[in-house]
């Protein structure tokens, strides 16, 4: 293999003034590989690293491997047109090039697209990058021939042994920076990938429908590791649902447990896939925080999203978080395809009947590769696809009842409202009475904190 100097580069929004910037994993774990092999690698992320250092590094590297998402692919284009101009061998992966490999094909900007999860492709394909006719032999792949025609070889199977994976390599990106955004010193963690729910707006084509954990010993040691290296205040476990597996769930806790590996831990999850017995062994392996995808309080809206639970379910399950003493967040999604006045009325009134801590808010965005743009594509603007999405404040989706003005002007009212009325005397105190329901219930948890303060 020809000896050669790799640099991964995340693309998106310049991110100085962000009061929170998470570690791009994708190439932080390409990055773990390519070291493993032996490679020399190094990672930049725009939102981290100034336009100058980027410039300086694909000058220095002799094959640029872009990471975005659908919103910066044009950002990942302009870089990968200057490191053509300097005669670099450019690659793209993530979830735009997963969902539209065709398009980044056509823009003959990259020489090599990879589609799905990287990880196994790419030790496939660095060592034949001179030799393109083997190259037709790697999964989740499209590049042109040497006569120009486009190739793109047969789908890449969902790498099923995520134990074989490295952990990702952290030391090459600057995390102090990372936590100067973040007071918390929040790390990201994903300990399996996958998830068996139908969601209309998700998009599965990057990690799939068939859930695929890592053991929980091997999550255990990359735990250990990251207390040993950054010290972090938090882990925040990204799996797409992290209790799919119950059982899993509770061995996992007793290994932190027994470990005692001391760390406060954040998971997302379904209202349907927990209850109080999961939500305790959780909060004693460390978690205080729980994150639910809720989406609305409508009950149409529900059978819209297809998310397969009941305004019941949510209500339920917000109240036994709060007996278990966890705080909670929620997401929730405004503009569902034909909402109305009243659907939005509906989620305000079961944020105040849920009572979760925190509620963040976005504009229904049918992503590509989702459900929602194959059901929705004749109400999908197309020339805002690739501009407007849920961190913009803007959407593609051409609702049939508000603008995209009115449209945000509701969600600002609903979280607004519903955080004034939240912070009131009288919701104060029913916190107040379920934290000593609480400790009463578990005088255990009582001793404990009555020992941190002394």
């Amino acid at each position: 293999m020809t000896e050669r100097s790799y640099l991964l580069v995340y693309c998106s929004t310049p991110g100085e003034g962000l009061e929170f910037i998470a570690q791009p994993m994708g190439i932080l774990l390409l990055g773990a590989i390519l070291e493993k092999m032996g490679l020399t690698v190094k990672c930049l992320d725009e939102r981290i690293h100034g336009a100058e250092e980027i410039r300086e590094g694909i000058q220095q590297a002799d094959v640029v491997g872009f990471s975005t998402m659908t919103p910066y692919v044009e950002r990942a284009q302009d870089w990968a047109r200057y490191a053509r101009e300097l005669g670099k061998i450019t690659m793209i992966g993530g979830p735009h090039a997963t969902v539209d490999p065709d398009s980044v094909l056509d823009s003959k900007l990259f020489d090599f697209v990879f589609a799905g999860e990287a990880e196994i492709s790419i030790t496939e394909v660095l060592p034949h990058l001179d030799d393109k006719e083997k190259l037709k032999e790697v999964a989740g792949l499209g590049f042109h021939d040497d006569a120009g025609n486009r190739i793109l070889t047969e789908v890449r199977p969902f790498n099923k042994d995520l134990d074989a994976l490295p952990f990702p390599a952290r030391h090459l990106l600057p995390m102090d920076e990372y936590f100067r955004r973040n007071k918390e010193r929040l790390i990201y963690v994903f300990t399996s990938r996958g998830c068996p729910y139908s969601c209309v707006f998700c998009e599965k084509e990057t990690y799939g429908r068939g859930f695929r954990p890592r053991s929980v010993d091997n999550v255990c040691d990359e735990l250990e590791q990251l207390l040993a290296e950054y010290q972090p205040g938090a882990v925040l476990f990204i799996d797409e649902l992290f209790t799919t597996q119950r059982k899993r769930v509770f061995a996992l806790c007793e290994e932190i447990v027994r470990r005692k590996i001391e760390v406060n831990w954040v998971c997302e999850t379904r209202v349907d896939r927990i209850d109080y017995e999961m939500m305790m062994a959780m909060r004693e392996a460390g978690m205080r925080r729980i994150y639910f995808g809720v989406e609305t309080g409508s009950p149409a809206s529900l059978v819209t999203l297809k998310k397969r639970f009941t305004l019941e379910q949510i209500i339920e399950t917000l109240k036994t978080a709060r007996k278990a003493h966890l705080w909670t967040k929620i997401f929730l999604i405004i503009g569902t395809p034909k909402e109305t006045a009243e659907d939005i009325e509906l989620t305000a009134k079961m944020l105040r009947t849920g009572m979760p801590d925190q509620a963040r808010c976005a504009l229904f965005n049918p992503l590509k590769g989702s459900e929602a743009f194959t059901l929705y594509r004749d109400r999908i603007d197309p020339e805002l696809i690739n501009k407007e999405f849920v961190a913009s404040g803007g959407t593609p989706y051409v609702h049939e009842n508000f603008t995209v003005e009115e449209l945000n002007a509701a969600k600002q009212k609903l979280l607004s409202e519903y955080e004034e009325w939240y912070d009131r005397p009288g919701q104060r105190f029913k916190r107040w009475l379920s934290r000593m329901r609480f400790y009463l219930t578990n005088p255990s948890w009582l001793k404990r904190r009555l020992a941190r303060a002394g």
